[in-house]
């Protein structure tokens, strides 16, 4: 007589599924996804993953596995704790000087780290994918609130003197720094800047709705000088094949870090 006759088939591997559904990184993806079809902007989206990539920076040294079901409001103030108190600023970062490299990150910095957290695990309770929420009850850190100096007409003047205008790269800041003074744009909205963004004859400057923060477009009137100052620029770079207008010496488009590197020598 055959035992088997009328028993269940085993077929799938019960753990397997368990595993998928419990990792970390998976999990994080299935969010990533799902920003992605919100339409959430490109520097937004990199900013959620190098956010979780410190989290799990976090866990991988201390040991923690990557398993949804280890994170807790426990282990989320101990990372914040170790944020203040034992993570090195700019760590690994060839460009940053070591007197920069001082033990402890700001609280403005570990602030937009929990950000991305509070979303991320409250849009897995949403999706029924976690029970409990490790993020609630979870506070900020304070920040300090120090007092916003503004430069003098003086110091202004000295500040946009100290490019220098007759290399390309300082007269590519120069121009970028009036255009900030003069619209008031973002440092990476400027930075997006195409040559078709510009309405050369009306003297007017769009911001593009994929570059904006509030994701709306958005036009901003030039003064005559502004104009004159871009149209030369764009001259200078007619050699590159891209549409950015500002670029680096190699003809890439600028990134902000290097150039607010640079605004921070001119200051």
């Amino acid at each position: 007589m055959d035992r088997r006759s009328g028993q269940r088939i085993k077929s799938e591997r019960v753990n397997e599924n368990k595993i998928y559904e419990y990792n970390l990184d998976t999990l994080f993806e299935r969010y990533y996804h799902a920003k992605i079809a919100e339409g959430r902007a490109k520097n937004t989206l990199e900013q959620y993953r190098l956010n979780y990539g410190f989290l799990v920076e976090y866990l991988d040294l201390m040991g923690i596995g990557r398993d949804v079901r280890n994170i807790n409001t426990s282990i989320i103030r101990n990372y914040i704790v170790w944020m203040l108190q034992e993570k090195i600023r700019f760590e690994g970062n060839k460009d940053k000087p070591d007197s920069e490299k001082r033990v402890g990150l700001s609280p403005v910095t570990i602030n937009t780290r929990l950000k991305t957290l509070r979303t991320f695990f409250r849009f897995l309770k949403m999706e029924g994918l976690i029970g409990t929420d490790p993020m609630e009850g979870i506070k900020n850190v304070e920040e300090p609130e120090n007092e916003i100096i503004i430069l003098t007409v003086d110091e202004l003047k000295r500040l946009l003197a100290s490019p220098n205008q007759r290399r390309y790269s300082g007269f590519r800041d120069y121009v970028l720094m009036n255009l900030l003074l003069d619209t008031f744009l973002r440092i990476n909205e400027a930075l997006s800047l195409k040559k078709s963004d510009i309405d050369f004859e009306s003297g007017m400057v769009t911001v593009r709705g994929e570059v904006a923060k509030n994701r709306r477009s958005r036009s901003v009137p030039l003064q005559k000088k502004t104009v004159g100052l871009l149209r030369e620029l764009v001259k200078e770079t007619e050699e590159f094949d891209t549409d950015y207008i500002f670029l680096t010496n190699y003809g890439e488009q600028l990134n902000q870090n290097h150039f607010r590197h640079r605004l921070k020598e001119y200051a």
